[in-house]
């Protein structure tokens, strides 16, 4: 129903533009936001320094939609939050909007965000992109197993040799951007080597450190050394690392339809943990993220 202070020539979109507005550093302390919703006020005023055209309100209310960069990249964003309402559309769109207006090319959902509202994603034209499981292996392993191949690992101080060897590997939606690399890279916990074969870099391998557990974040092998070995080699010698460290359990994630990397990571004593997730999105311009 239109309200009533529009003229009947008015358009949806007048409307949508009339209930929807951006919110405001002096609106968010009028607003009534959930004790353990997933934007408490103190994240919204920091959120609204970095994308203060991303937290939307339906006017009157304590509805609201909230949107970032995913992973810090400018062509992908997420939505983090958006209350189920009677304007839950609304928001959604005004947000789709104004990502569009940036230049991105993709919009994904907070991994359980889909879960709460489906028809409501379904019908604005967010499908499914990629599921993810979870992995663990308890250390130290029943047997030793030694790296075979001659490769060299030394820690990783060149960024831009990382991300070339990152954007050559990993599929179009799951590369770091400069960004996200530099802010891995800043962590204390994280720890990240280059193996080298010949001299010449052939993958990475980065890991977290969490007192007595390990993450490994990544294994990249460049494509011209995939199938030889050097992923179960640097599974190896990251292993004998971390048991080196005292770690007594090692997680990591992959894509369900990875099998490939299942199998490898099996024979190192991997299984699933049961835990896993979803990732949604709507394309908002054809990428490599199509196809």
């Amino acid at each position: 129903m239109l309200d009533p202070r529009l003229t009947p020539n008015q358009t949806r979109t007048e409307e949508d533009a009339y209930l929807i507005q951006p919110i405001t550093a002096e609106l968010i302390d009028r607003l009534r936001l959930p004790l353990f919703g997933r934007v408490s006020a103190q994240r919204l005023r920091s959120h609204l320094n970095v994308c203060p055209d991303l937290a939307l309100v339906v006017k009157g209310t304590s509805n609201i939609g909230v949107a970032r960069p995913w992973r810090h990249r400018d062509d992908v964003y997420e939505l983090v939050d958006l209350t189920v309402c009677a304007h839950s559309r609304q928001l959604l769109d005004g947000l789709t909007g104004r990502i569009a207006e940036r230049g991105a090319s993709l919009m994904v959902l907070d991994f359980d965000l889909y879960s709460t509202t489906q028809g409501l994603f379904h019908q604005a034209g967010f499908t499914l992109l990629d599921e993810i499981i979870e992995m663990s292996a308890p250390l130290p392993r029943p047997e030793q197993v030694e790296p075979t191949l001659a490769a060299s690992y030394r820690e990783a101080g060149d960024i831009s040799e990382l991300l070339e060897m990152d954007h050559l590997t990993f599929p179009w939606l799951w590369r770091n951007s400069e960004r996200e690399m530099s802010y891995y890279l800043s962590q204390p916990a994280v720890n990240v080597f280059i193996a080298r074969l010949d001299g010449q870099p052939a993958g990475y391998v980065g890991y977290t450190l969490n007192n007595h557990s390990g993450y490994i974040d990544r294994i990249a092998v460049l494509p011209q050394h995939q199938g030889k070995g050097l992923g179960s080699d640097m599974m190896a010698w990251t292993l004998q690392r971390l048991e080196g460290v005292g770690v007594t359990d090692v997680q990591l994630t992959t894509q369900r339809d990875n099998e490939p990397s299942q199998r490898m990571y099996r024979r190192f004593g991997f299984r699933e943990t049961g835990w896993g997730y979803a990732i949604y999105g709507k394309r908002l311009v054809e990428t490599e993220a199509g196809g």
